[in-house]
C-alpha cells in the first residue's frame, strides 16, 4: 500500500496480500479521514487522477472533485460522518490537473470502532468511457428525435399540400391501392359520380364500381376497361364515358408506384369535358355547314365565272372586228373609246379569272404531283411569249428543284411573279429577271429579282393586299390581287412570301416552302 501521513506499523501477513490486491486492482483504492483527507491510494486511483501518489496525500476529496459535484459528495460525507448512513454511491466526476474530466461510479463506506468513525475507505470505477458513449446516444438520440420532428412537420406539409391540390383539383380524384381499397378521393369524386357516404366508408372498390353502373351508356364497356387495368399493372389508358344524363367524362388512370418500382395500386381521375365535347359537336356541325357552302360556293363561282367571261370575251372579240372593219371610217376619238371598251372588258375577264383562282387555291381536290419548276418555266416563258417580246425581256434561271405539289396552283404563284417582273419595268431599260433556289434549314427558297421600278420598302406588306396599287391602273394594267393569290398559294403550303425592294432599283421576291416539298430532299 502507499505510504501514509502516520508511522505505518508492522505488515502483517494479511497486511501484505491486501497491499497487493489493491495495488494490482483496476479500481482506485483510497482511504480518508473524517474531513475527507486522503490519506493512502493505490496506483489505480494515481492514473485515474493523473498525479502522484505524494499530491494526492496532500489534497481532500473535494480538492479533486468537479465543483458542479462538489455539493452533493459533502452531503454524503457529512452522512457517514455523523453515522446516518454505513456508506454511499455516486457517479461523479474528478478533475485532473490539466483540467480533463474523469467520471467515475464512486464507492465510499464508512469504517467504524463502535458508533465512533475511524474514516472511510472509497473505491472509483472509471467510467469515462461509457459516459461519453452516453453523451453521444443523448446526442444521436436528440438529433434523430429532431430529424423526426423535422420529418414529421415535413410529411404533415406535404399532406397539407398534397391534400389542397388534391381538392382545389377540377378533377374528381380516387385512388386505390393494390388490393382494390379505397384509399382516399377528393369531394370532385363525390360531387360528379354522387356515391354515398355508406359506400365510400366501406373502402370498397367494387360497391363504387357497382353504386355508379346505372349512370352510364355503357357500363359493360366500363368493367371491362377497369378490370383490364387491374389485370395490367405498367398500362395507363384515357377514354371517355357517356352518362345517360348526356354529361361526359375523360377518365385517365395509371399506376402508382414507389421509388423502387413496387406497385402501390391506381390512381384514377374523372374530368368533365360535356361542356368541350358539345362545342366541338357544334364546331364540327358548323363545319360540315360551312364545307356544303364552299361546295356550293364554288359550283357558283365556276357557273358565275363562265357566264361572266362570255359575254366579255364577246366584248372583246367584236371589238376587234370592229376596229378591224371600221378602222378608216372611225375618228381619232371614236378609236380611242373603242379601245378604253376593249382594255376594260380584256381586265374585267382576268379580274373573273384571277378571283377564281384565288377562291380556288384552298381546294382539297387538286392532283398532287412532281412538278420541275425548271419545265414548268419554260411553259411560262412560251405563254408569257408576247408580253416577254414587247417588253424585250430577258428571263434567265439557275437549277430550279422538283417539287411536290399542286400544278395548278405552283403555275399561278410563277405565272405572277414572272408577268410582274416583266410588266413593272423601268421605262427606256430592257426587263432582266432571274429566277434561283437554294436550300435553307428546314426550306427550299425560291428567288424572283427583277431590274424594274422597284417601290418604298415601307409597302413591302401592303402589295399583297388585294386590290392595292402602288401605280396608275392606266400605265400597268391587271386585276390588282396577283400577289395575294401568290401568298395565299404559299401559305397553302405553310410557306412563307416576302418582297424587298428599292424605288428604280428592282425587286426580289423570295418565298419559302418546306423541304418536304422537295422530290429528291
Amino acid at each position: 500500500m502507499p505510504r501514509t501521513h502516520k508511522k505505518p506499523r508492522p505488515a502483517q501477513p494479511s497486511d501484505q496480500a491486501l497491499h497487493a490486491l489493491c495495488e494490482s486492482s483496476p479500481i482506485g483504492v483510497a482511504e480518508l479521514d473524517n474531513a475527507g483527507r486522503f490519506t493512502r491510494v493505490n496506483a489505480a486511483l494515481t492514473r485515474m487522477l493523473g498525479r502522484s501518489e505524494a499530491e494526492i496525500l496532500k489534497l481532500t476529496f473535494n480538492d479533486v472533485t468537479h465543483p458542479e459535484d462538489c455539493p452533493g459528495c459533502e452531503a454524503f460525507f457529512l452522512g457517514l460522518v455523523k453515522g446516518r448512513t454505513t456508506h454511499f454511491e455516486i457517479e461523479k466526476r474528478f478533475v485532473r490537473p490539466d483540467g480533463t474530466v474523469v467520471w467515475a461510479h464512486t464507492i465510499v463506506t464508512a469504517v467504524r470502532s463502535g458508533a465512533r468513525s475511524q474514516g472511510m475507505i472509497g473505491m472509483a470505477i472509471d467510467i469515462s468511457e461509457r459516459k461519453a458513449a452516453e453523451a453521444e446516444l443523448a446526442r444521436l438520440k436528440a438529433a434523430l428525435e429532431a430529424r423526426v420532428e423535422e420529418r414529421t412537420a415535413e410529411l404533415s406539409y406535404r399532406d397539407a399540400v398534397l391534400t389542397a391540390q388534391l381538392e382545389s383539383s377540377p378533377d374528381g380524384i380516387l385512388v386505390v391501392d393494390g388490393n382494390g381499397k379505397i384509399v382516399s378521393h377528393n369531394a370532385r369524386f363525390v360531387e360528379l359520380w354522387g356515391i354515398s357516404d355508406e359506400v365510400l366508408a366501406s373502402r370498397s372498390d367494387e360497391r363504387a364500381l357497382a353504386s355508379v353502373l346505372s349512370q352510364l351508356v355503357d357500363p359493360e364497356a366500363f368493367l371491362a376497361s377497369v378490370r383490364h387495368l387491374y389485370e395490367h399493372r405498367d398500362e395507363k389508358r384515357s377514354d371517355e364515358l357517356r352518362l345517360r344524363d348526356g354529361r361526359v367524362f375523360e377518365r385517365s388512370s395509371s399506376p402508382v408506384r414507389d421509388a423502387r418500382g413496387g406497385y402501390h395500386g391506381r390512381v384514377w381521375h374523372f374530368h368533365d369535358v360535356t361542356g368541350r365535347v358539345r362545342r366541338e359537336n357544334e364546331l364540327r356541325e358548323k363545319t360540315e355547314e360551312l364545307a356544303a357552302s364552299n361546295a356550293g360556293l364554288t359550283v357558283f363561282a365556276y357557273a358565275a365565272s363562265h357566264d361572266l367571261q362570255s359575254p366579255l370575251r364577246k366584248i372583246v372579240t367584236f371589238g376587234d372586228l370592229l376596229k378591224a372593219r371600221a378602222k378608216d371610217g372611225l375618228d381619232p376619238v371614236a378609236l380611242d373609246y373603242l379601245e378604253r371598251m376593249r382594255a376594260s372588258a380584256s381586265g374585267a375577264a382576268q379580274l373573273v379569272t384571277d378571283l377564281l383562282t384565288l377562291s380556288m387555291i384552298s381546294r382539297d381536290d387538286y392532283p398532287l404531283e412532281e412538278i420541275d419548276l425548271g419545265v414548268m418555266l419554260v411553259e411560262i416563258r412560251l405563254e408569257l411569249e408576247v408580253e416577254i417580246a414587247e417588253a424585250g425581256a430577258v428571263i434567265v434561271a439557275g437549277a430550279l428543284p422538283v417539287l411536290r405539289g399542286h400544278e395548278v396552283l405552283l403555275h399561278s404563284l410563277l405565272v405572277n411573279l414572272i408577268s410582274n417582273a416583266v410588266k413593272f419595268r423601268r421605262p427606256g431599260a430592257a426587263p432582266f429577271v432571274r429566277v434561283d433556289s437554294r436550300r435553307e434549314d428546314g426550306f427550299v427558297a425560291l428567288t424572283v429579282s427583277d431590274n424594274g421600278i422597284g417601290f418604298d420598302q415601307s409597302y413591302a406588306e401592303k402589295i399583297f393586299h388585294p386590290f392595292l396599287r402602288l401605280n396608275s391602273a392606266r400605265v400597268f394594267r391587271g386585276s390588282g390581287i396577283g400577289l395575294t393569290i401568290c401568298r395565299r398559294v404559299v401559305q397553302r403550303y405553310g410557306g412563307t412570301l416576302e418582297a424587298s425592294s428599292l424605288p428604280g432599283e428592282g425587286t426580289t421576291f423570295t418565298l419559302r416552302l418546306p423541304a418536304s416539298m422537295l422530290a429528291s430532299p
